[in-house]
């Protein structure tokens, strides 16, 4: 078992993170307005959960969402306690670091797609924070399974 809720959650979302990297290379339009559907589920539960940096994500993800075919949307429910937060900020902090690597890509691919999302969503301080938060912080089954289940939520919406 491992000993720090960070190697915790590396561990239990490594599967998901590795199934991502195998999505259909060919990134057409429709396969980024389910992306970034998928990134506006994520952060508007934190968003409901008092994070005021995912509220800010969500108006640039909803102007980007507006100038791409529509995709199926579809909202996941409001937490009911603070359980899990650790665990789903793990999951949606991280995924600016993808973002960050995406923007580059599509900005040299795709110049004319909206890219307001991924031009914010770029790593801030609050990623080396959180790591060392959760390096910091024992293994918790609790915060680890609302990783993963966000997590999944996440890639089931990306895969529509």
């Amino acid at each position: 078992m491992p000993d720090s809720l960070l190697d915790q959650l590396r561990q239990a979302t490594r599967p998901i993170h590795d199934r991502l990297h195998d999505l259909d290379p060919t990134f057409n339009r429709e396969a980024y307005a389910r992306f970034l559907a998928a990134m506006a589920a994520g952060h508007g539960r934190l968003a409901a959960r008092g994070q005021a940096t995912s509220g800010e994500l969500l108006e640039r993800l909803e102007a980007d969402l507006d100038q791409l075919p529509k995709v199926p949307r579809e909202d996941l429910p409001a937490a009911d306690s603070d359980a899990g937060r650790l665990g789903e900020l793990y999951v949606m902090t991280g995924s600016r670091m993808g973002s960050a690597a995406m923007l580059s890509d599509l900005r040299k691919r795709h110049a004319d797609w909206p890219m307001q999302y991924l031009a914010a969503a770029k790593p801030t301080e609050a990623w080396p924070e959180l790591k060392e938060t959760l390096a910091q912080s024992p293994a918790n089954d609790a915060e680890t399974a609302a990783a993963v289940w966000l997590f999944e939520q996440v890639e089931r919406r990306m895969r529509a």
